[in-house]
């Protein structure tokens, strides 16, 4: 007898942002017709007042009309070029939306004013959590207090996730989804759905570009969204890692994405390129025989927004050793006082300034500044505007405390020792550096990492845990043409491409959409999702 075919859903609304609905739609074309029923629920223009799209794009809510409608007239063409991919039917949110829908969203808009985002909900799903995702990280946010420019874009992304799950319940209650897939769930119009689907015990799948950048667009990483949410799942294998071998191609993997961090090549480093010139105790008049530690400070906007969205767990939100990483600053600075033979170098993360990514001021950069007024002779701040590469510190430096930051990891790789004050606040393994649940661990693990000798031990540990986390956790698909190597080294190549671009567009994304993930990557896809296991780490590493 025949097993009944489990029926897939790709939620996919955002078209118009191609490095995403590309491989996206890799996946929905890889899966087995005998074993999957694939459809499509696609947007045709209702989120026309702003949407995510939009703000890839640059087009803010202040925009006219003229231009929202451009993005969203890119959106419907890329999805109809995709449309192949999808076996089964398409869904268009706009057909699952009656007067009667749209009259409630309204309504509940209406009254947003006087509501508490956070018990803001719509058929059990907490649509008000949800929905200030977007604008918290926008915004760079700590709190859930809005302002008037900040309600405005709230009041939007209430009505599209409203919007959508009201249409999304509609196409439940016809299609009757086994498995969502979806990219970014954590964004408006896709959690609330993500969210609906779990309140049915179904089962959620989160997708996203790899987070090696030289690999972002041609990989993509995919794990069970209920289960670990915005939580990299690879640090929960790691300690049977040694069941994995890692080939020197997955080693080679991790030296590509340092090439791009050093060249600073990529919107997602923030960093300024390498120069392999700055001299870091003449510029800081750091004493040579004092050991230097950086503390390097994250990007708490992040963690906050995730944790809010219920996508983060209390553990790495909230730490028992200290308050939050101002106290952790002011602690790091007062331990530096009482020994003069160290040095501390307080490394300000470029996020909480404006940038070319986003040009708002993060609040905790002003709570930070009061704490900086005054240091001690040993202690100094490194600011985003004197341009100094974090990578010409990396060989300079005696150790790296940090709270979270990915930072790390990369410190790791130049065989820097790391220490972080909470064990369950970092997304990479307590085993491979020094961490703890107290702040007399934190502070005897700062005096074991300077005293430590470098050995290469710290590096190589380091670069197995990247290798692990960014080859085993992934499935490999076709590269976007602009992010093909020989495209992005030469610039004649380059010029070219981007020429045809301009002139061909929808030419060269049909010349894209037509080619296929390799078989070996199709099965691991295919594997995960007819197990239905949580993770591609738990299927290991299947021979090609």
């Amino acid at each position: 007898m025949t097993a009944e075919r489990k029926k897939v859903a790709f939620f996919s609304p955002h078209a118009g942002i191609w490095q995403h609905a590309l491989p996206e739609s890799f996946l929905a074309k890889c899966l087995d017709v005998q074993s999957f029923e694939v459809s499509r629920i696609a947007c045709d223009g209702v989120f026309n007042r702003h949407c995510t799209v939009m703000e890839a794009a640059s087009v803010g809510i202040e925009k006219p009309l003229a231009r929202k409608e451009a993005i969203c007239e890119q959106c419907r063409r890329n999805a109809s070029i995709l449309r192949g991919a999808y076996a089964g039917e398409d869904h268009q949110i706009s057909n699952y939306l009656g007067t009667e829908d749209v009259t409630r969203v309204e309504e509940i808009v209406a009254r947003l004013a006087e509501t508490d985002i956070r018990e803001l909900t719509c058929l059990g799903v907490e649509v008000g959590r949800i929905a200030a995702y977007e604008v918290l990280i926008k915004f760079k946010k700590t709190s859930a207090d809005f302002s008037a420019e900040e309600r405005a874009y709230l009041e939007t992304y209430v009505r599209n996730a409203l919007l959508s799950l009201l249409a999304f319940s509609h196409i439940y209650q016809q299609m009757q989804p086994d498995i969502l897939v979806a990219y970014s769930p954590q964004y408006a119009v896709l959690g609330v759905c993500a969210r609906y689907c779990e309140l049915q015990g179904k089962q959620v799948y989160f997708i996203e570009g790899s987070s090696n950048i030289d690999e972002r667009y041609e990989a993509l990483r995919v794990w069970d969204w209920t289960g670990f949410g915005l939580t990299n799942p690879a640090i929960r294998y790691w300690e049977d890692a040694g069941r994995y071998p890692l080939p020197a191609e997955d080693l080679s993997r991790v030296d590509r994405h340092f090439k791009r961090l050093l060249e600073a090549s990529s919107f997602s480093v923030y960093s300024e390129p390498v120069s392999g010139r700055f001299d870091l105790r003449a510029h800081f008049g750091i004493p040579r025989q004092a050991k230097v530690v950086v503390a390097a400070m994250s990007s708490y906007d992040e963690v906050y927004s995730a944790h809010f969205i219920g996508r983060f767990p209390d553990e790495k939100y909230y730490s028992s050793v200290f308050r939050d990483q101002l106290e952790w600053i002011g602690s790091t600075i007062d331990f530096f006082a009482a020994h003069p033979e160290l040095f501390l170098l307080i490394r300000i993360h470029p996020r909480t300034f404006p940038s070319r990514r986003n040009s708002v001021m993060a609040r905790e950069q002003i709570e930070l500044a009061r704490i900086l007024e005054v240091l001690p002779d040993n202690v100094r701040a490194n600011y985003p505007a004197e341009r100094i590469s974090i990578y010409d510190l990396y060989p300079q430096i005696d150790a790296l405390a940090t709270g979270w930051s990915a930072t790390g990891v990369e410190a790791m790789v130049f065989d820097v020792p790391v220490v972080t004050y909470d064990r369950h606040l970092p997304s990479y393994p307590a085993s491979i550096h020094y961490t703890g649940d107290s702040r007399s661990e934190y502070f005897e693990n700062l005096l074991k990492a300077v005293s430590q000798v470098k050995s290469g031990a710290v590096s190589e540990n380091g670069r197995r845990w990247m290798a692990f986390s960014m080859s085993l956790g992934v499935v490999r698909h076709p590269a976007t043409l602009s992010d093909l190597y020989f495209v992005r080294a030469n610039w004649l190549v380059n010029l070219v491409y981007r020429g045809v671009n301009k002139l061909f567009p929808r030419l060269l994304r049909k010349l894209e959409a037509v080619r296929h993930m390799s078989a070996h990557e199709s099965a691991r896809f295919n594997e995960l999702l007819k197990t239905g296991k949580k993770s591609l780490y738990e299927l290991g590493r299947v021979p090609e």
